[in-house]
């Protein structure tokens, strides 16, 4: 049942090596595309960096560098980990999407859009969770780190977040308050 998928899914940031298929990333895509859209818009945009490629590694050392200038740390050595550790985190994911949806100049229309590709990428997040697949949901460091030109984003593509995707490592147990503590009844 769907609800089992909900409760189950979590955000995963630690994955095996298994590799992840193209025709999988497709049938996530697939699952994004179907949200829902008010003024029926359709404003995703997915950037999929595969493994190993020439992007993922240029991305990776752009982010690293990123990440050294802008370290809250003033320490080299600190500097150097943090960066190295967000490189290696790059490198390692077995699947890395970009999610960004069509900036509007109509704040509504703006706003829909946003909240359209956030259920995009709730799509994608309960898909691969029913395929075995977890995914870690960035809004962090690789977005921050200047990457729309680098990789292909059109100047009116605002980010939504960067996507980890592979098999889990783990799977974390998840927890909500009760829906009393968080609704109101009239």
């Amino acid at each position: 049942m769907i609800i089992e998928v909900i409760e189950q899914r979590r955000n995963i940031k630690e994955f095996t090596e298994d590799e992840i298929s193209e025709d999988s990333v497709n049938y996530l895509l697939n699952a994004a595309i179907w949200a829902p859209n008010h003024r029926k818009t359709e404003p995703w945009r997915f950037i999929v960096i595969p493994k190993n490629s020439k992007m993922r590694i240029k991305l990776a050392n752009h982010i690293k560098d990123w990440n050294f200038k802008n370290a809250a740390s003033k320490d080299k050595k600190v500097k150097i980990q943090i960066a190295e550790k967000e490189k290696v985190k790059i490198l390692n994911a077995p699947a890395l999407i970009y999610v960004y949806y069509i900036q509007d100049s109509n704040p509504e229309v703006d706003k829909e859009n946003y909240s359209a590709v956030s259920c995009a990428i709730q799509n994608l997040m309960l898909a691969a969770h029913e395929i075995g697949i977890g995914v870690g949901w960035s809004t962090g460091k690789v977005c921050k780190a200047n990457v729309e030109t680098l990789i292909g984003a059109e100047p009116d593509w605002e980010i939504a977040g960067a996507l980890f995707l592979g098999k889990p490592k783990i799977q974390p147990e998840g927890k909500r308050k009760p829906i009393n503590e968080c609704t109101i009844w009239h």
